[in-house]
This record gives C-alpha cells, structure tokens and sequence, in this order.
C-alpha cells in the first residue's frame, strides 16, 4: 500500500510539474511576441528617413531604449526557458517512477494513467520542440541523469504492455 501511495505522490508531482511547464511555455510566447513587437518598432524608427538634428537625438534615445528592452526580454525569455525544462525533467522523472511502481504491482488502471501522463509530456515537449531548441536541452539533461536509466527499467519490466506514452517519450529522448 506503501508503493501505491508513493506511486500517486509521482504521478501528482509529475502532473504539476507539466502544468508549471505549460504555463511558463505560454508566458515565453508572450515574451516573444513582444521581442517581435520591439524589433519591428526598432527597424521602423531605424528606416525613417526624415531626421533634422534634434529628430536625430530623439531618435538615437528612443532607438538605446527599445535595444535595452529588447536585451530585458531575451534575459527573461532565457530564465523562463530554462525553468521550464526543469519542470519537464522533473515531470518526465516522476512520470517514469510512478509507471515503474505501477507495473512492478501489475496495476493495469494506473500502468493506463501513467502511460498516458507520459505520452502528454511527450506531446508539449513536442510542441516546444517546433519552436525553439529547448528540446535539445531536454534531451540532454534527460539522458545525462536518472530518466536514461528509469526508460530502460520501464523497458525491462514492462513485461509486453503496449505502453504507447512510454515508446513516445523514450524514442523522443533517445533520437
């Protein structure tokens, strides 16, 4: 019973791991519509064409301005990146512990919930994939600590289950 109440403890801290990861995903693309924004508002006061001398000042401070903002936001753009790859470490972590308890107590109902919880961490970390490199850290930190060795237990023990999570997540890391 032990086992089991550990096993729920994994799969709820793997949960609210990939929902911490989510909403900071959401936050990086807002970071990066702005960064869009100031880049574009950059290029425009660049191109204007008509400058007399006190225009030029102006220009020139609101051109440093826009550059600083633009310097703020890839600073928290990078903080936030990595903040949300550690939650998804995290999660993927937990998720592979919580499948390893329920396949070791041969639990089919939650080998079905923990599989699942790992094919959608392996669906937004698909989705982060296609827009930035964060995945290739993921990747990573996933094979360089304790998740290479929790894929090839759950790979061991999983004892003919078609766990389809589990063979998304285990051939995104390892490709």
């Amino acid at each position: 019973m032990d086992n089991m109440v550990t096993r729920m403890q994994f799969s709820n801290e793997a949960s609210n791991s990939l929902s911490q990861a989510q909403y900071i995903y959401r936050y990086i693309l807002q970071i990066l519509q702005s960064i869009t924004m100031k880049e574009k508002q950059l290029s425009y006061i660049s191109l204007n064409p008509h400058i007399d001398l006190n225009d030029l000042t102006q220009r020139n401070a609101e051109l440093m301005r826009i550059r600083y903002e633009i310097q703020q936001e890839n600073e928290r753009l990078h903080l936030n990146l990595t903040q949300m790859i550690n939650y998804l470490v995290n999660a993927t972590d937990k998720a592979l512990r919580a499948l390893l308890i329920s396949l070791h107590h041969k639990d089919s109902i939650n080998i079905i919930l923990d599989d699942n919880l790992l094919g959608a961490i392996c669906s937004f970390a698909e989705l982060i994939g296609n827009t930035s490199n964060a995945i290739i850290s993921y990747k990573h930190i996933c094979l360089t600590n304790s998740i290479n060795y929790l894929l090839s237990d759950v790979g061991f023990n999983k004892n003919n289950s078609a766990l389809i999570g589990y063979e998304r997540i285990n051939r995104l890391i390892r490709s």
